[in-house]
């Protein structure tokens, strides 16, 4: 027996890695028709896989996500490399799922991967429609401090679109005196550790405020920070409440001494 006859080809091995693998695999042809579709595959449709086979894939697969899946196999096969795609399949009356479809060109043709990512995208939506739900403003900061993340709050108190938000470095949205006091507090849970803290902030968009604040690490895997959770009160309401308060009582104070004093005078007169 050979060695070409006592192991299984390249092609066998890869059928057989396709068939195994957790995604959902179309290959294509030069002229991009389903040259294979593995057994994973029916769950999407409910149809089995030898259907597809010869079919273009947005015959194949006629849905919403057909022809943005056209367009970027045209780029992938124009550029030479990867090009994703994000897909809610439950638009299509399938199940409410979230595919990943990365599009790859390969010598002979072209290589289609659906990945289910509904958890994902469901906990990311859990946290979103979480950090919406808190009284405070919400945020990720990466260990660069650059806002990775925040909630809408953000968006109320400082006027600017989150969008714009996300991406920026914290010094350069505080500005430069809010950003010479939080970043203390800011450092300190780089270390590792919980801060908490409130005080007086002056910002570029909001003016000055009265700030609560907790800055959390969110370490890895490896025990390393990779960035930071921050929740930020606006506390100024309750901070003047208190100021005044202080105010009305001190002023109280010397009211009740003056009195007192006056009533000593008169007694002595």
């Amino acid at each position: 027996m050979t060695n070409e006859q006592a192991a299984p080809s390249i092609d066998d091995r890869l059928r057989a890695a396709l068939e195994a693998t957790s995604d959902y695999v179309f290959l294509l042809d030069r002229d991009l028709r389903v040259d294979f579709v593995n057994r994973r595959t029916e769950e999407l449709n409910g149809v089995e896989p030898h259907h597809y086979e010869g079919l273009l894939l947005w015959e194949a697969w006629p849905s919403s996500g057909a022809e943005p899946v056209r367009r970027t196999v045209e780029e992938a096969r124009q550029t030479g490399r990867t090009v994703r795609l994000l897909h809610n399949h439950g638009a299509d009356g399938g199940l409410d799922r979230w595919l990943e479809i990365d599009v790859s060109p390969m010598p002979d043709g072209v290589a289609v991967i659906f990945r289910d990512i509904t958890q994902r995208w469901l906990e990311q939506d859990l946290l979103r429609a979480t950090a919406e739900s808190v009284q405070g403003m919400v945020a990720y900061l990466d260990k660069d401090l650059v806002y990775r993340f925040c909630n809408g709050r953000y968006e109320k108190l400082f006027g600017v679109p989150v969008e714009r938000i996300v991406g920026t470095f914290i010094g350069d949205f505080v500005g430069p005196e809010t950003f010479a006091r939080a970043n203390p507090h800011l450092q300190r849970a780089l270390g590792g550790e919980v801060v908490r803290y409130e005080s007086w902030m002056t910002y570029p968009q909001a003016g000055r405020r009265y700030m609560r604040g907790t800055s959390s690490p969110r370490k890895g895997p490896d025990g390393r920070v990779k960035g930071i959770f921050a929740q930020v009160l606006d506390d100024i309401e309750r901070r003047l409440a208190e100021e005044l308060r202080r105010e009305q009582d001190e002023k109280l104070r010397q009211n009740q001494e003056s009195l007192s004093l006056t009533m000593k005078a008169g007694k002595m007169g």
